[in-house]
């Protein structure tokens, strides 16, 4: 079965040519297919899309059918533990990001470092 996607490069930096995924079929949520990317394109869309095309094993008594809706999940190699906050909160600049932290009542900033950053959140780490 192949599924086809579009999505911003950005979002979709994790996925590599052979990644492997899991994926759900909307009408059986309750089985988790696995398979690999297959194709990313080269070229954007006007509203900076690249198209994906994932193929997902299909189960033994081939219950998903051409058509169906599913979704993908992507697992990013490098995710780690950390606080997950709107981007909108950031302060300071690209090289020394900070937020503001409440400590004893008063609100102090605090040196942060990005771990994974998306248009409207980012997972931080505090800098100790």
């Amino acid at each position: 079965m192949k599924s086809h996607r579009k999505g911003s490069r950005k979002r979709f930096k994790p996925v590599q040519i052979k990644s492997k995924l899991f994926s759900l079929a909307d009408a059986y949520s309750e089985i988790l297919l696995t398979g690999k990317t297959t194709m990313i394109g080269s070229k954007a869309n006007m509203g900076s899309s690249f198209p994906i095309q994932f193929t997902v094993n299909n189960t033994s008594d081939l219950k998903i059918k051409s058509g169906m809706f599913g979704k993908v999940l992507l697992k990013s190699e490098t995710s780690g533990k950390g606080i997950i906050i709107p981007s909108s909160a950031i302060q300071g600049t690209d090289n020394q990001p900070q937020v503001y932290v409440v400590k004893n009542g008063k609100a102090l900033l605090q040196n942060i470092t990005i771990s994974k950053d998306t248009k409207q959140s980012c997972c931080f780490k505090w800098i100790k």
